[in-house]
């Protein structure tokens, strides 16, 4: 029991009963959208580098899902002001899993980019909901444990996508492996919603009036906090880079187009080793100590990355540590938005993800011609002297923030 409470999974028992069957459907909703979403984006990117040896197609699916992500995560504090955080999330999950039989029914290029396209938006407005409301239920105290812990099993989610169409595409066909994942998810969802009647739940999401005005006022946080902004750009810049283009790093690395979604496997397969640890750290230590921590890691990851030019043990341990980077600067901002802006979590946590979306749309053009232009050893290269210069400005302001120099864990006070 006493592990279960130090890394996270305390919080679903120390919470009050009725928030429960919230915070399980939440998360359940969440690893679900992922794992579809993964599965789906690993093969349409197999179709996109085989037969059209382009990333425009790509770009333009990101371009356009990022777009549509936009406007509606801006309304999410409305929708969430007007519907339950669990309703909302189990009807995208079901919506997310009909859209495969859009696919199934075609089984072309054309049904395989649109679905991917709107379960690409689903999942973005799927994650930015289900972390609303884990903020709202879970106690300070054990806030960041938990989103370890919820981490931790959304990158299982999102290494299990790969893997799967890795070892059912070649022996079946992609319309097999979508049926499968639609079928999973629907029984998913159906048994949550018996086992939890999410219609009793009471606790109130985000005020009830809104204005488009009011919801961009939250990105004063960012400007109100230096710090808090270096570490917005610093995650937001990583997990874009990676999480749009690492599947087109294989042929500069003299990888087949099979072989590329290893990559991603071994990506999230170490942000799922690292987020409980760092979900630990960052609420039994200084914030300061963990996140310079991070980015010296992703340094000197990308300067191994930078001048290797075959793929070899040394590198896939480098790309183990930039995951486990990358999922524990999404747990030290989610918890400082959780913990700090409790009285604004929906509208703070939609101006993160809007953030991440804008960042995304920009880093998969940029990231996308360094790699055709240059390559993606090139494109490590200029990331490994940019999260050096985060690594410099987050230690320079760090040490004028006087949030940072007495963020230690209400644990560890008491």
């Amino acid at each position: 029991m006493n592990i279960l409470k130090q890394f996270g999974l305390g919080a679903l028992f120390l919470e009050d009963q009725k928030m429960k069957p919230q915070v399980i459907a939440s998360c359940i909703s969440m690893y679900t959208a992922l794992l579809v979403f993964s599965a789906s984006a690993v093969t349409l990117q197999k179709e996109i580098l085989t037969k059209y040896n382009d990333l425009t197609p790509w770009f333009f699916l990101i371009m356009i899902g990022s777009g549509f992500s936009f406007v509606i995560n801006m309304a999410l504090p409305q929708i969430l002001s007007e519907f339950s955080g669990t309703r909302v999330l189990s009807s995208l999950a079901f919506l997310g899993f009909v859209i495969f039989f859009f696919h199934f029914s075609l089984n072309n290029f054309t049904s395989l980019f649109v679905a991917t396209l709107i379960i690409f938006i689903l999942n973005l407005l799927t994650q930015a909901t289900g972390v609303t409301v884990v903020n709202q239920l879970v106690k300070d105290s054990y806030l960041a444990r938990f989103l370890g812990f919820n981490a931790f099993a959304s990158n299982i989610a999102l290494a299990l996508g790969p893997f799967l169409s890795y070892y059912l595409v070649p022996y079946y066909s992609s319309t097999l492996n979508f049926a499968f994942l639609a079928a999973f998810g629907i029984v998913s969802v159906i048994t949550f919603r018996v086992k939890n009647p999410l219609k009793k739940e009471t606790v109130p999401l985000a005020p009830r009036k809104f204005s488009l005005k009011e919801t961009f006022s939250s990105f004063a946080v960012f400007k109100r906090n230096k710090v808090f902004f270096i570490m917005i750009m610093a995650s937001c810049v990583n997990m874009s880079s990676l999480g749009n283009l690492l599947f087109f790093w294989g042929p500069d690395y003299g990888m087949t187009a099979d072989s590329g979604k290893i990559l991603q496997t071994f990506f999230f397969v170490g942000a799922t080793f690292f987020t409980l640890p760092f979900g630990f750290m960052a609420d039994r230590f200084n914030l300061t100590k963990i996140f310079t921590l991070v980015l010296s890691m992703y340094s000197l990851c990308y300067i191994v990355l930078g001048f290797n030019y075959v793929f070899g043990y040394i590198d896939y341990i480098a790309l183990f540590l930039i995951g486990g980077c990358a999922g524990s600067g999404v747990i030290l901002n989610n918890s400082f938005i959780g913990k700090h802006l409790r009285n604004s979590v929906a509208k703070s946590t939609s101006a993160f993800y809007v953030s991440w979306i804008l960042c995304s749309i920009v880093m998969t053009y940029v990231g996308s011609e360094i790699i055709e232009k240059f390559g993606a050893i090139n494109l490590n290269r200029c990331l490994a002297i940019f999260n050096l210069v985060m690594l410099v400005l987050f230690l320079f302001f760090a040490r004028k923030d006087e949030y940072l120099k007495n963020n230690v864990s209400t644990t560890q006070s008491k």
